[in-house]
């Protein structure tokens, strides 16, 4: 057994984990809802030290910072006083080691993002301002300092040993990085003897706890995973929206944290990453839905080009992820609707194609570094057939999420919103939001629905009979996100040895 305090009440803190985790038969227990707050609700961190210590036999515990010290990410962007200081948190892990032997903590943490939290118009013109003009008040400015004290101390803590392992994650960085100097001196610190190998800075935040789990999913004893990254241009050595490194170091560094590395080795790599991306920029999908328009396209070269050579990795026999970068918050549904036409979708070994680059990129070296060593243990024909249902399922609610929410339903949610393109004003889109998803759905579907289809086990094959949407909804009453029940009906026709 192992336990999770995510970062908040989020489908991809609370939920995404759980799912990855399942992949490779782990269960991880995560305190009551109630207690974990939502966007305007702090959570209960007291209720949820308390809660930890009855939790006898666990293995490990994913702990988020920002939840602990705060009470929720959200709430750490925020100037009032945190229910905890550092030391507080730190003694009450320390003692809760304690008492559960054995027990290994991993804990992630952000590092302040470069603006406020968006809840409505008002905050967006706000973030704006703060994130593309660099408009910081000193309110703020005052909360970083503080933000950055601590995260000096949960340092000193890691020192002491009191985390396994600690991740520090810049969250959403503005352009020319203005706050660079705190992210240069965690790294300088993490470098010293007694931190190597245990501390990990890197970018993004909603992917983190996915890494450590996939990081812990190895035991120490499997094999892990080495990835390839196909070249994709200046694209993977520049820096892109939101994020503070280039692509192709945050894929590095992602994969160092599950425990994995990057390889200039195609041949022997174990995965191949495929990025793909159009012939412009990623823009933000969200941002282009807020101001009118519904669906986007990426230029049909950059598409064929991808199914191109993805076509030729799985002929060769390679295990394939698929990176999707053409957008930001959403995936390229167009490339997307082609990898099901052409039977290929339901071969990769990952796809991702949500939120900020560095996010999708976590998701997919996670669900890969969980979905490898998972099938290394593997051994009867019926481990081997869980393990399969279980990825199959996962893509499949990522095509939901990435593709026909983000890039397709969710923009015409948005223009119904009263007035149009006020995105936290869901009740009206509420009300259609399963039928939106699921109409969206069967379109994607309509081509590998009944189908006979390859995995990514050589010689196993599949029947989709089905993939129904039962509900969907905004958990946090906003249209950025979305949660939704997904009942996947999977044949299997032969489960091959990996």
């Amino acid at each position: 057994m192992k336990l999770l305090v995510p970062h908040d009440s989020r489908p991809v803190s609370l939920d995404l984990p759980r799912k990855i985790a399942a992949i490779g038969a782990d269960v991880l227990r995560t305190p009551p809802l109630k207690w974990l707050g939502d966007r305007d609700r702090r959570g209960s961190a007291a209720s949820v030290l308390r809660w930890l210590h009855g939790n006898a036999g666990a293995g490990a515990l994913f702990a988020s910072l920002d939840f602990l010290l705060f009470g929720g990410l959200v709430f750490s962007r925020e100037p009032s006083d945190p229910p905890f200081r550092p030391g507080e948190v730190v003694e009450k892990l320390r003692l809760i080691k304690e008492l559960i032997p054995g027990l290994q903590i991993h804990a992630f943490k952000s590092v302040l993002r470069d603006s406020v939290t968006v809840r409505d118009a008002e905050s967006l013109r706000l973030w704006k301002s703060m994130a593309e003009k660099g408009a910081h008040p000193q309110w703020f400015l005052d909360m970083r300092n503080r933000n950055h004290g601590f995260d000096l101390d949960l340092l000193t803590a890691a020192a002491a040993g009191v985390f396994d392992t600690l991740v520090f994650a810049k969250e959403d960085t503005a352009p020319g990085d203005p706050f660079r100097r705190e992210t240069d001196e965690l790294e300088e610190r993490a470098r010293e003897d007694a931190l190597a190998r245990r501390v990990f800075v890197t970018t993004g935040t909603d992917e983190t706890a996915l890494l450590l789990v996939a990081r812990a999913a190895g035991g120490g004893n499997d094999a892990p995973p080495s990835f390839f990254i196909h070249p994709a241009g200046a694209r993977l050595e520049s820096a892109p929206a939101y994020e503070n490194q280039p692509l192709a170091e945050t894929i590095a560094r992602q994969a160092r944290i599950c425990g994995c590395a990057v390889t200039g080795d195609a041949e022997n790599a174990s995965i191949e990453i495929i990025p793909h991306f159009g012939s412009r920029a990623p823009e933000d999908v969200f941002l282009l839905q807020l101001g009118g328009k519904r669906r986007f396209r990426t230029d049909p070269g950059a598409a064929e080009n991808t199914l191109a050579l993805v076509a030729s990795r799985l002929a060769a026999g390679k295990r394939v992820a698929l990176l999707d970068c053409a957008f930001i918050n959403g995936g390229d549904a167009a490339l997307a609707a082609q990898l099901l036409k052409r039977k290929m979708f339901f071969s990769l070994f990952s796809y991702a194609g949500w939120n900020t680059l560095a996010n999708r990129s976590g998701c997919l070296i996670a669900h890969c570094a969980v979905l490898w060593r998972a099938l290394q243990r593997a051994g009867a024909a019926k481990q081997r057939e869980r393990v399969l249902k279980k990825h199959l399922a996962f893509m499949i609610e990522r095509l939901a999420h990435d593709c026909a929410f983000s890039s397709a339903a969710r923009g015409r949610l948005i223009q119904s919103a009263d007035p149009a393109g006020n995105f936290d004003d869901t009740l009206q889109a509420s009300r259609t939001l399963t039928e939106d998803l699921a109409a969206e759905l069967k379109k994607f579907m309509e081509h590998a629905s009944g189908a006979v289809l390859d995995s990514f086990l050589p010689s196993t094959r599949f029947v989709l009979n089905g993939a129904a949407v039962k509900r969907a909804w905004f958990p946090w009453n906003r249209a950025f996100e979305m949660d939704a029940r997904i009942e996947s009906d999977i044949t299997l026709m032969s489960v091959a040895p990996p």
